[in-house]
């Protein structure tokens, strides 16, 4: 009788890292920055980690779970502008530092563009755009700051992205005048 070779019962035993959420999210960033986020698969993810898709089904959930954690560590990395600086160059910069980084992971931008903006940066943008004058509008005008900014991002054209979010401002620059008459 031919004895079976021994196969360890464990990952560590196995030499392997243990799964973790966090290992699961960043091998989930990491396929997203390589294929985009829609292109990936929990198999594949599986894979990357060296497991099966019911072991990230019990550290993290489903796809959409994994894919909110991606979407919230990867618009964590955005730096936020110093509160300080007026309204139109806090939003400039902003919306830049988001084009850098949603960049690098394709996918992501298209889902904010359809879900929102990160919530943080969301109230502080929408406190900054309220101090500068834009009272009950200050979350309408965020909001289409924001959206029309991602849908750009996800159009990954740089000159299309600079020239349509300054006429976005040229235009609540507009409206904030008007509202100050």
């Amino acid at each position: 009788m031919m004895a079976l070779p021994h196969r360890p019962r464990s990952r560590n035993g196995a030499g392997l890292p243990a799964v973790t959420p966090e290992r699961i999210v960043d091998a989930a960033i990491r396929l997203t920055g390589r294929v985009g986020l829609e292109n990936w698969t929990l198999r594949q993810l599986a894979a990357e980690i060296e497991a099966s898709p019911a072991v990230v089904y019990h550290h993290v959930g489903d796809r959409e779970a994994v894919v909110a954690q991606v979407i919230e560590r990867v618009t964590s990395r955005i730096p936020t502008p110093p509160e300080s600086l007026p309204w139109r160059e806090w939003f400039a910069t902003m919306l830049d530092n988001h084009r850098q980084v949603l960049r690098a992971y394709p996918g992501i931008a298209y889902r904010l563009a359809r879900s929102g903006p990160a919530a943080a940066t969301g109230q502080l943008g929408v406190s900054l755009l309220a101090e500068a004058g834009f009272g009950t509008e200050s979350v309408i005008a965020h909001t289409v700051l924001m959206t029309t900014a991602c849908q750009y991002i996800a159009l990954a054209d740089d000159d299309i992205f600079t020239y349509g979010i300054q006429r976005c401002l040229d235009g609540l620059e507009h409206r904030l005048a008007d509202l100050a008459r």
